[in-house]
Order: structure tokens, then sequence, then C-alpha cells
């Protein structure tokens, strides 16, 4: 192998690396702001008043499920 090709591999394997945790975070940032949009949307469609705007989601997506519930709980007691 030459060395052009050599610094190309390890050049790619680094910023795979580099990129792997940010891209995670923000995988699980919007799989849990889905479905706890999808959690309160239908908590909603039940009759509880419960607003799904870009604050609600942003909560579900950092907390998950228990910020989706704290959202409910909150919105059954005020």
């Amino acid at each position: 192998m030459s060395t052009s090709i050599k610094i190309s591999i390890l050049l790619c394997t680094l910023l795979c690396a580099l990129l792997f945790r940010p891209l995670r975070f923000l995988l699980r940032f919007v799989c849990s702001a889905a479905v706890g949009g999808a959690l309160l949307w239908g908590c909603a469609a039940l009759g509880a008043e419960v607003g799904v705007n870009f604050v609600t989601l942003l909560v579900c997506g950092f907390m998950g499920l228990p910020g989706a519930g704290g959202i409910v709980l909150l919105s059954l007691l005020l």
C-alpha cells in the first residue's frame, strides 16, 4: 500500500470517530422527541389538555419519557 492510501484511511477513521458521538446524541434526541411527541399527542387525543409545541418537544427530547410524563402531570394539575 502506498503512503497516501494509508494516510487517507487514517483520516477517514479519525473523522468517523470524531463524528460518532455527536451523531449518536442527535439520533437519541430525535427519537426521544418523536416518542414523547407521540405520547403527548395521544394524551391530548384522550382529553388531557397538553400542548404539543416546540418547548414540550424539547423537554421530551432531553428528558425522554419522564419529561413527557411530567408535562402530562403538570397539565392535569394546572
